[in-house]
Parts: C-alpha cells; sequence; structure tokens
C-alpha cells in the first residue's frame, strides 16, 4: 500500500548522527537488537527508539545513525525460509527482523506510538458511530488485546486528496497533538492508514460535549463558570506558549470529562496552525469567529481569546451573543461584534467577558492576563482561604498566613 503520507517522508532513510542531532535523544523509548539484511547476510544491531527518531547503536552504544519514523508506515511481516519462520516489519521500504514473535510485539507496540501503523482491522474493533463532521466520522472502538475503548476519528482518503488543504490540516492535527501534553487537551494515541482510510485513535470520552450539557442546564452555576474559565485560559496560555493556535474553539468542540461543569478536553485541532506568523486564511464556525479573521485581515492567536470569550458568555448567560437566524445573519452579528447588556452578566464577568470578546484584537489580552483578572483572582483567593479555615486539630482550627 502506498502511503498517503510518502510526500512528506525524508527521501533519504537513515541521516549520519551528529552532534547537532543531539535533541533527538531525549525521551527516550526503548533499546533492542533488530537484525538487517545486506549483501545476503543478516547484521544484528542495537538500536535506541526515542519519541522523535530510531537511531542505531555502534558497537560501544554510542549513535551511529538515525531516522525520523513518524511519517513512516509500520508494516509487519511473516516469512518462512526453508520451513524456518521469520519475523520483522517494513518501515518505510526499509526491513527489519527481530528475533522471536514477542520482540516482534514489542516493537511493534513502541513503534506505533512514533510512526503510521496499518493493522487497523486487526488491532480495533468498531462498536458503533458517536460523531460525524463535515470531513470525518469518530467510531468508538475497542482494543482487541486489551479491551480499552478510544475514539477514532476517521477521515476518509478520497476527501484527503480532493479537498484543498485537507492534507495540509491533518498533518498539522496530528503534530500538534503529538505535541501538546496538557491535562485539558485530547490525547492522540495512534495514527492507523488504511487503503481507504485514516484514523486517529484518540481518547474516549462518555460524557458528551459542552454543547449537550448547555442544552441539559441552560447556563451554569457562577463558581463552575469560574473554574472552567482558569481551566480553558491555562489551556489558552499553555498552547499558545507552545506556538499553537486552534481555529476553531466552540462548544462541540470541548469534551466533558466527567458530572462536574469544569474538567474538559479540547478535542479536533483539524484546523489549529502553529507558528508566529500572522495568518490571513479564514476559518472556524460562525458565531465563534473573531471579526479581523471574517475581516480578511491578518490575525494571530488572539482569535482564540475572542472564542473562548464566546464560550464563557454562554455558559453564564444560558444564550450566544450573536443569536440570530441563519448563518448570513450569524455572521454578520459576529463580524459586527455589538454585543447587547444581558442581565446574568453582573458588573466583574461582564468586564471580564467584554475584553475577551473586543472587536480590535489588540485591546483583547493574553490568556496569561485574563487569569489575574478579579473574577477570577478573587475566586481562587477566596477557595485558598476556605482550604486554610477549615484546616484543624484536636485543640480548634488553625488560620495558616
Amino acid at each position: 500500500m502506498a502511503s498517503i503520507f510518502s510526500s512528506i517522508e525524508d527521501s533519504k532513510f537513515w541521516t549520519k548522527f551528529s552532534p547537532e542531532h543531539q535533541s533527538y535523544l531525549s525521551n527516550p523509548l526503548f533499546i533492542g537488537s533488530l537484525i538487517t539484511k545486506k549483501s545476503g547476510q543478516m547484521i544484528e544491531h542495537l538500536y535506541e527508539l526515542t519519541s522523535t527518531a530510531l537511531i542505531q547503536l555502534d558497537h560501544k552504544g554510542k549513535p551511529k545513525k538515525f531516522t525520523l519514523p513518524n511519517w513512516k508506515l509500520l508494516d509487519p511481516f511473516y516469512e518462512e525460509t526453508l520451513g524456518e519462520l521469520t519475523f520483522g516489519f517494513r518501515l518505510s521500504h526499509k526491513d527489519f527482523f527481530t528475533n522471536s514473535s514477542e520482540s516482534l510485539d514489542i516493537w511493534l507496540e513502541w513503534l506505533k506510538k512514533t510512526s503510521i501503523a496499518c493493522t487497523f482491522e486487526e488491532d480495533f474493533a468498531i462498536i458503533k458511530e458517536i460523531g460525524k463532521g463535515s470531513s470525518s466520522t469518530v467510531y468508538l472502538v475497542e482494543d482487541i488485546e486489551t479491551r480499552k475503548q478510544y475514539a477514532a476519528k476517521c477521515i476518509k482518503k478520497s476527501h484527503i486528496k480532493a479537498k484543498k488543504n485537507a492534507f495540509r490540516n491533518l498533518v498539522q492535527e496530528i503534530k500538534a497533538l503529538y505535541k501538546l501534553k496538557h491535562p485539558n487537551i485530547i490525547e492522540l494515541y495512534y495514527v492507523y492508514e488504511t487503503s481507504d482510510c485514516i484514523y486517529l485513535i484518540l481518547e474516549y470520552f462518555p460524557y458528551g460535549d459542552l454543547y449537550k450539557r448547555v442544552l441539559k442546564k441552560n447556563f451554569f452555576d457562577k463558581d463552575d463558570c469560574v473554574k472552567f474559565a482558569k481551566n480553558l485560559l491555562d489551556t489558552l496560555d499553555y498552547m499558545h506558549n507552545e506556538k499553537v493556535v486552534h481555529r476553531d474553539l466552540k462548544l462541540e468542540n470541548i469534551m466533558m470529562i466527567n458530572d462536574n461543569d469544569y474538567n474538559f478536553k479540547i478535542i479536533d485541532f483539524g484546523l489549529c496552525y502553529e507558528g508566529e506568523d500572522y495568518q490571513n486564511e479564514r476559518c472556524g464556525s460562525p458565531g465563534y469567529i473573531a471579526p479581523e479573521m471574517l475581516k480578511k485581515c491578518k490575525y494571530n492567536h488572539k482569535v482564540d481569546i475572542f472564542s473562548a470569550g464566546v464560550i464563557l458568555y454562554i455558559i453564564i448567560t444560558g444564550q450566544h451573543p450573536f443569536n440570530a437566524k441563519g448563518t448570513e445573519n450569524i455572521l454578520r452579528k459576529n463580524m459586527n461584534c455589538f454585543i447587547k447588556d444581558h442581565p446574568m452578566l453582573e458588573k466583574v464577568e461582564k468586564d471580564f467577558v467584554m475584553n475577551m470578546l473586543q472587536a480590535l484584537p489588540q485591546n483583547r489580552p493574553e490568556a496569561i492576563h485574563l487569569l489575574d483578572h478579579p473574577w477570577i483572582f478573587n475566586q481562587k483567593r477566596s477557595s485558598i482561604c476556605t482550604i486554610l479555615g477549615s484546616f484543624s486539630t484536636r485543640g480548634g482550627s488553625v488560620v495558616i498566613y
């Protein structure tokens, strides 16, 4: 099978290791023996797999050469030669052999975390469809061996080939999810490729998305709104420091992870971009898009602050700030950014949310600065005082300053 990712693979499989490649030694995953065939002879070497590279070691255990497996197709095989069974895998076009099937299983389990696997049907059972978007379908799947459940986001190759920027968006999403490690961001475990589809194997959340939670509750408790806002801004501050901009924050792209209303995971990085350069591509969801994007101006990470402001407005008031009939009317109100006062927005909340919904991006605060706003700061201080005030011993309550 020809991989759809072959166009972004390095043309040269091996690269000689030098001091400038020291970063590839970080985050070691596994060290083990592999056998390669050269001029009809089987040669065994020690290899180290890190989160970014497969490194061949010399007889002294020092790095000799390396390859980057992240966009290479991983295909296991079993061969019988003169009645003897051999085990191995092909990484891109290069064959590696192992001493046993057990050793092969270990290598495959580790390599699946860093390359493109191709054994989806052998590894997972599809239980049911749990979501559908314009470019993908999400299935609840179960690992056949461990029985652990995952969400498998399926993108058809025909869609990727037919739609402009679809391949670029897929690559950006995979890169961002492998890079971002945060408790409020969905985790990507594996990427699989079949003859028809690409599957992203992701965390599964049975509690539904924020949209369904808002439909059920209409609006959230005030304290929960503050906790939600703090968690969301903590996450955006982390993402923006990592130079990742989501560009499609909305209720449907936030998954609730339990019964409370402030713990969540951000999902669907299909429209994200990585970098500090200003962008001009218009994308996102009507009603959540920053005005500068709708006005075809160049923009940066501040578009996420605006979208987050819309989300917070909704969970506080139970209403959308740009509510209207029809997409065109929503986009018009969204672009003009005229927001009426709402009785459920008290003075400090209104100041907080309206700062996030400033029409001019330069007037929108950074996430880190919003975390110091009195609405957030006073709640954090109150929580600390509650904890300290309730601390007790047998001799009575103790207040610690």
